[in-house]
């Protein structure tokens, strides 16, 4: 009576064990899921409100205006990636609130506030260049010389800009003192999409196919460098 017993016992444990290991095989699987959506992102579309940034030379296209656009599209390609993105900027107005004096410091303020209230894991900001020269073209990234992190991220987003098919040169990555970059702990970097002081860059930038091909370049740098300096499956 006392071997059936234990016979017993004996299963039942081997049936309990092998039940535990299952759990904890479909608990791994199911927590690298939601582990892809605690990386974030946070994406800064440049300028706002009465800041238009550059105005392009040709068309008149405002830097502002591009910078969101652009920077939705971005937020677009991560989404499908299972990367949660936050947005300093949603819609055409500036982050001053109702501010008459020192929009521009309460706007970057702002800014700021909403990167450290996320804790992200990496900040991007979005915007147009312009230069005296009108010849000067190209994707630029900027980052900040203090984060040997945000170079190495720059470094992702420059190559990936570079190898796009309307790339009209090499470009290397910049030291940039920006606010935006040099204003909290997190890696990050500052995207020139290209110059509205250029017929060439303007007339693309302006286009809703180009905007597509750029966001997705740099959504493509972004995932480059997550999948570098992390563990998770991205839904590429």
């Amino acid at each position: 009576m006392f071997l059936v017993k234990r016979s017993r016992i004996i299963s039942i444990i081997l049936v309990l064990s092998v039940v535990a290991f299952t759990l904890c095989i479909i608990g791994v699987t199911s927590n690298s899921t939601v582990d892809n959506k605690e990386i974030t992102v946070v994406l800064d579309a440049g300028h706002g409100g009465i800041d238009n940034g550059v105005t392009g030379r040709y068309t008149g296209a405002k830097e502002s205006e591009l910078n969101l656009s652009i920077t939705k599209k971005v937020k677009n390609n991560l989404i499908k990636a299972g990367i949660k993105v936050v947005l300093t900027r949603e819609s055409s107005n500036g982050l001053y609130g109702l501010a008459t004096k020192n929009r521009k410091r309460k706007d970057m303020l702002k800014r700021k506030e909403i990167i450290e209230s996320v804790n992200p894991n990496l900040v991007l900001s979005i915007h147009q260049n312009y230069y005296s020269l009108p010849s000067r073209r190209g994707a630029q990234v900027f980052f900040d010389e203090g984060k040997e992190e945000s170079k190495s991220f720059a470094k992702k987003l420059q190559q990936s800009l570079n190898n796009m098919e309307e790339a009209s040169r090499e470009c290397s990555i910049l030291k940039g003192d920006y606010y935006i970059l040099n204003s909290h702990q997190y890696p990050s970097a500052l995207v020139e999409c290209g110059f509205l002081s250029n017929k060439e860059d303007e007339n693309l930038l302006i286009t809703e196919e180009y905007q597509e091909k750029i966001a997705y370049a740099i959504f493509k740098g972004i995932i480059d460098y997550l999948s570098t300096t992390t563990s998770y499956g991205f839904n590429v």
